[in-house]
C-alpha cells in the first residue's frame, strides 16, 4: 500500500529515486543504499550554533540551498531520505524539502537503512561520492508548516493552539532540565515521538496513529508540534500532516529556542 511521504523498501529499486541516506555520527555500520550519496542531520538539516547554543538550528534558504546542491540534488529531482535515526531525520529533511518549496517528489523510506539492511538492499561497501549540482536559493519559504516562539505564544495566549509535546516524560514534566530550564509550553500535551513507530522502526497503519495521537487530533486548537531542537517533532509533524492529513506546523526552534526567552512562560509538573 502506497501512503503519502513514504516509500517501503520493497518501492525503492526502478523508482528512479535519488537516495540520500542521513547517517549517525559515527555511523552505525553496515551496508550502504548502491548510488545513494550521504551526510549527516548537522551538516545538512540541522546546524549548530555555539554562539546561539543551538544545536539544532534551522538552515536558512541559502544554507539549504547549498546543501542540496553539495548533495547532487536539482529542485526537481526526486528524492528519498534513509536515515539511521528511526525516520526522524528524514523526516527533518523531508520538512525542509517541503517549507523550501523543493519541486520534486520527496520521500521517507520507511524504517530507513535498518530496513534497507535487513530487506537485503543495502549491499554497497560505501556511500557513493555526490557530483555538485545548481540549486537556486528557494526564493520563499511556506508559511503553513512554521510557527514562531512569539506567534506560538501569541496563541498559547489566545487559547487557539494545541502544543503537542513529543519529548520524553522527563523533559516534559521538568524532571530533566535541557538548554538550561525545565518544564514544558503552558498547556502542552504529552504523547512521546517513538509511539508513533512499530518496534522495527516503522510508522504505525494510520489506524495506529490516530490511536496515539488522539490526545492531539482531540485536542481541538491548531497543531503545533515541538521537542528540544525540531528533529523528533518533525517525526510527530510528518504523521499528523502528511500521513492523516490533519494541517499541523512545526516549531522549527522548540525548547532550545523556547528556553533561552526568560520573557515565554513554561509549566513545570514534575512531583
Amino acid at each position: 500500500m502506497t501512503r503519502p511521504g513514504l516509500l517501503a523498501v520493497d518501492q525503492l529499486e526502478g523508482g528512479g529515486w535519488t537516495v540520500v541516506e542521513i547517517l549517525a555520527e559515527p555511523p552505525a555500520g553496515g551496508g550502504h543504499l548502491p548510488g545513494a550519496v550521504a551526510t549527516t542531520l548537522h551538516r545538512s538539516f540541522a546546524l549548530q550554533r555555539p554562539g546561539r547554543n543551538l544545536d539544532y538550528d534551522l538552515p536558512s534558504a541559502e544554507e539549504f540551498a547549498a546543501e542540496m546542491a553539495r548533495l547532487g540534488l536539482t529542485p526537481g529531482a526526486n528524492v528519498v531520505f534513509a536515515d539511521e535515526g528511526m525516520n526522524r531525520w528524514a523526516t527533518r529533511a523531508y520538512w525542509l524539502c517541503r517549507y523550501y518549496g523543493h519541486a520534486g517528489e520527496v520521500r521517507v523510506l520507511d524504517g530507513g537503512l535498518p530496513a534497507a539492511r535487513a530487506a537485503g538492499l543495502a549491499t554497497a561497501g560505501a556511500p557513493s561520492a555526490a557530483t555538485p549540482a545548481a540549486y537556486p536559493t528557494p526564493a520563499v519559504a511556506e508559511p503553513r508548516l512554521r510557527v514562531t516562539a512569539d506567534e506560538l505564544a501569541a496563541a498559547i495566549r489566545a487559547g487557539t493552539v494545541t502544543a503537542c509535546d513529543v519529548r520524553t516524560t522527563a523533559e516534559y514534566t521538568g524532571a530533566t532540565a535541557m538548554s538550561g530550564r525545565a518544564g514544558h509550553l503552558p498547556g502542552a500535551i504529552h504523547v512521546e515521538w517513538a509511539r508513533c513507530l512499530t518496534p522495527d522502526g516503522r510508522f504505525l497503519d494510520d489506524a495506529g496513529l490516530r490511536r496515539v495521537l488522539a490526545p492531539y487530533l482531540e485536542g481541538g486548537g491548531e497543531l503545533v508540534t515541538y521537542c528540544q531542537g525540531g528533529i523528533r517533532a518533525s517525526l510527530t509533524w510528518f504523521a499528523l500532516d502528511v500521513l492523516l492529513g490533519r494541517p499541523a506546523q512545526l516549531y522549527a526552534g522548540s525548547w532550545e529556542d523556547w528556553a533561552q526567552r526568560p520573557d515565554l512562560p513554561a509549566e513545570v509538573s514534575v512531583t
